[in-house]
């Protein structure tokens, strides 16, 4: 299968969290967290980088988290993990991460069990960076980007949503809200219609092409037809009149939340099934199974296929009538 630099740039993203989540999972064990289920979070990122790294051609990151997969299926054995261990993953990971966009990551293949005495290692943790733990957000606190031109609406509508378990920024221009997106990062945008330097239509058209699955809510006081027709033309998620009838705003940021999730949930799993090909590849090929590798790859290419093209599709911009 080719990629393109856009598939390349996307795992970069998509490793890069699941490194995240595998920082979280160690933190969470030395926190004396259950051990089964952070070690499966840690091992499932690990295994998913290595794979999109094998099957992208990125062979230092493949190099690195598969050594890192290896020493973690051999501290597996323990059941538990200490300090002197948590230090070599978390430092292993940010080596991962500096291999991933192209730097030299010094990484010393030398395993931690080299030592005879690194098991009984107990007490405080070597030097390393500190990590910081992500706060955790509930199934529905969104990440919303607001903006309107108004200070007095931004401050009304930040608290609104803030007071209702939402993360938001707000912005008083569709411009400079688009020099902070970036695709995965933002769950919801809200924009107000009635702009004086770039309205709602024009805001809308911006995110789909940034990214695609993020929904957007456009707010106005009075909409003319051919105003709202063009809005469902270019893709908003729902038009809502102000003022603000707060009751239909927390269902519409409700399913709003829960169309991008999905989206990127479905996102997600194909970028994994992508991931794990290499070494499924690998499996059947040592198994005699060719027919059943290119039956796979075809079936995942049209997957692909299929996926950018609904992509191209959202990002497209639809002109007036």
């Amino acid at each position: 299968m080719d990629f393109d630099d856009e598939s390349i740039q996307e795992f970069v993203l998509e490793a890069t969290e699941l490194l995240e989540e595998a920082e979280q999972g160690l933190l969470n064990i030395e926190d004396g967290g259950d051990y089964h289920s952070n070690f499966k979070s840690v091992f499932r990122a690990f295994h998913s980088v290595k794979g999109g790294a094998g099957m992208l051609g990125m062979d230092e990151t493949n190099k690195v988290v598969h050594f890192l997969e290896d020493i973690l299926t051999e501290a597996d054995k323990e059941k538990e993990m200490n300090p002197h261990l948590i230090d070599f993953f978390l430092q292993g990971i940010d080596s991962t991460k500096k291999a991933l966009i192209g730097e030299d990551h010094c990484f010393e293949f030398k395993s931690p069990f080299d030592d005879k005495n690194s098991s009984k290692k107990t007490g405080t943790t070597t030097e390393r960076n500190v990590k910081t733990k992500k706060n955790s957000t509930s199934s529905t606190s969104a990440r919303i980007f607001h903006v309107d031109d108004e200070v007095e609406i931004c401050e009304i509508i930040k608290l609104m949503l803030e007071t209702d378990g939402h993360q938001v920024t707000s912005f008083l221009s569709g411009q400079e809200m688009l020099k902070c997106l970036k695709p995965g990062e933002v769950d919801i945008v809200i924009s107000d219609f009635r702009m004086p330097t770039m309205d709602g239509n024009e805001v809308l058209r911006a995110v789909k092409k940034i990214d695609p699955d993020i929904p957007t809510i456009l707010l106005s006081g009075f909409l003319k037809q051919k105003d709202c027709i063009k809005a469902v033309n270019n893709g908003a998620f729902a038009l809502l009149e102000k003022p603000i009838n707060f009751g239909i705003m927390h269902s519409t940021l409700t399913n709003a939340l829960n169309s991008v999730r999905y989206s990127r949930l479905i996102g997600r799993s194909i970028k994994l099934l992508m991931y794990q090909f290499s070494d499924l590849n690998e499996f059947l090929t040592s198994a005699g199974k060719e027919n059943i590798i290119e039956t796979i790859r075809t079936e995942m290419e049209n997957l692909i296929e299929e996926r950018n093209s609904i992509r191209e599709i959202q990002k497209k911009v639809k002109t007036e009538s």
